[in-house]
């Protein structure tokens, strides 16, 4: 009877060695199987980060173009603004002589009007007097 029991006992345990072999068979396989996501996974992973890193670049050009563009319309700006200075300053000195010009005119206007109200006053003061005569 003990060689019946042995047997069973090896039999069972024949058993339970093939359905323990068929686990490590199914987690070897599943584990090939996760492996190769993984690795399917990084490789997802780095052509993602790749075009990421190419986008970023792309950004960085555009905005040093723009940064680029920006300094030389600054310095435009500048330029223009001095020259626009210039303008102006050479604007009010011949607004101010204008001025000057246009009071010294308005003047001698004034001293005419007076100067040719006096030659009125004096020839109308002749013609009495003459009269008187």
């Amino acid at each position: 009877m003990k060689t019946a029991e042995t047997i069973k006992a090896v039999k069972e345990l024949g058993n339970d060695v093939s359905a323990w072999e068929g686990r490590v068979l199914q987690l070897q396989m599943e584990s090939e199987s996760l492996g190769r996501k993984n690795t399917q996974v990084k490789m997802e992973i780095e052509s993602a980060l790749a075009l990421a890193q190419q986008e970023l670049e792309k950004k960085r050009n555009q905005v040093s173009e723009e940064t680029n563009k920006i300094h030389d319309l600054k310095a435009k700006f500048e330029a223009d603004k001095a020259q626009f200075q210039g303008i102006l300053e050479s604007f009010n000195k011949e607004k101010a002589e204008f001025e000057r010009d246009r009071s010294k005119m308005l003047d001698l206007i004034e001293d005419s009007r007076r100067m040719r109200e006096n030659a009125v006053n004096f020839l109308t003061f002749v013609k009495r007097e003459s009269e008187k005569l």
